[in-house]
């Protein structure tokens, strides 16, 4: 069974799974299975108890992509915070910046939209990746920050 403190306020109000509350579901899922009587509906069942909003379509989904949740929620910084996976042209900068801006955020100092392009810049450099690869423009800045 899920804690109570791990139910997120997004289940309760019926908004989709983040990649981590699927992988808590697939966890609990693959740990009861061995019962004789049990199918992807008890599961649903259960979670619904909880107040999750999960279907049996969507379980299904997520038990086929499994192996792609997990691998994301490992490789990608707050991937498990996400809802569906995030796009990242290049890991070790993402990464890098990620570590950078927790950095910054443990020391107490604000991190604008502005300081996460230029310190992207600088790693880009840093990391050799090449002109064409590198984001110029501001539009990821907003997505990296939620998450």
């Amino acid at each position: 069974m899920v804690p109570q403190n791990e139910v997120s306020n997004t289940l309760k109000t019926g908004k989709n799974l983040t990649q981590g509350e699927w992988l808590l579901v697939l966890d609990w899922h693959h740990q009861h299975k061995g019962n004789k009587k049990f199918s992807q509906d008890v599961t649903v069942a259960h979670f619904r108890e909880l107040g999750w909003k999960i279907s049996q379509p969507s379980l299904s989904r997520s038990l086929k992509r499994e192996a792609q949740i997990r691998a994301e929620v490992a490789s990608v910084p707050n991937a498990a915070h996400s809802k569906r996976p995030r796009v990242v042209t290049e890991p070790r900068v993402d990464r890098a910046l990620f570590e950078w801006q927790r950095e910054m955020e443990s020391r107490g100092e604000p991190v604008t939209g502005p300081m996460l392009m230029a310190k992207r810049g600088i790693f880009e450099e840093k990391l050799n990746v090449p002109m064409h690869e590198r984001l110029d423009s501001r539009g990821w800045v907003d997505s990296f920050k939620k998450a």
